[in-house]
């Protein structure tokens, strides 16, 4: 009975396999790169569910203990597809910091400057996000991108960490699994009574450099146009996981680390 009901649980954990790749949710659960081990061990799962109905009979009975293999499967079942709620965001931000940010001194212009995001600098894509988003953290991205135009896509975080006029725009990112995901995000400036928090939008804007309170320099984005979209990926992961081992959606920038 006892070897009879591990087999079982072989085929329930195959199913749920299968479910979770053949519905598209496998990628809320886990990053590229990883899931080909998954679906690899479902050959495991069917060699030893088919095991367990071969060979000779066994007295042993279920014990309690037993039932803990039970548990995966009803914590899948109460997670849905798998998506994070935003607000979890709040408290999973890796490089959107409480600051309070002095304001660059305004330099007068002549004539009002205009932007052509036909062809932004920065056309920010789920290959490239998370690597532009960690260097723009970077003193080097200051010196070499402060007055580029860029485009990016994701929802905005609900916070307080940053000053009136400031907010995040992101994603979430999972490197291996959803245990790991953390928001990432760009610092924006923008009258952010226009925006909603955990909405979609879509940003073109001019990179500036800003200053933290205790003098750190940042860069952030300057909104020059917004648009609210409809939501769009909710996870994105390491350039490598997708496909294309050279990163060149990240590489084509140059980065200097």
């Amino acid at each position: 009975m006892r070897k009879k009901f591990f087999g079982i649980i072989c085929f329930l954990y195959l199913g749920m396999i299968y479910f979770l790749w053949f519905s598209g949710s496998l990628k809320n659960y886990l990053a590229p790169n990883m899931q080909v081990y998954l679906k690899l061990s479902t050959i495991l799962f069917f060699l030893l569910g088919v095991s367990s109905f071969c060979g000779r009979k066994e007295k042993h009975s279920i014990v309690w203990s037993d039932l803990i293999l039970i548990l995966p499967l009803v914590m899948l079942f109460l997670a849905g597809n798998g998506k994070l709620s935003m607000d979890f965001a709040q408290n999973r931000s890796s490089n959107i910091q409480e600051v309070e940010i002095v304001e660059p001194e305004e330099v007068p212009v002549e004539e009002e400057i205009t932007y052509d995001f036909s062809n932004p600098d920065f056309e920010i894509v789920d290959a490239n996000f998370l690597d532009v988003a960690t260097y723009f953290t970077f003193p080097k991205a200051l010196e070499q991108y402060e007055g580029k135009t860029i485009v990016v896509r994701g929802f905005v975080l609900e916070q307080t960490k940053l000053p009136k006029g400031y907010f995040a725009l992101g994603r979430y990112v999972i490197t291996c699994c959803a245990a790991d995901a953390e928001y990432v995000g760009f610092m924006a400036k923008y009258d952010t009574s226009k925006i909603k928090p955990n909405e979609w939008y879509e940003i073109r804007g001019v990179l500036e450099q800003a200053t933290t309170s205790s003098g750190t320099k940042i860069l952030s984005i300057k909104v020059v146009e917004l648009e609210s979209i409809t939501e769009e990926e909710q996870y994105v992961y390491p350039c490598y996981s997708y496909g294309d081992g050279k990163c060149s959606e990240t590489k084509k920038y140059q980065f200097q680390y």
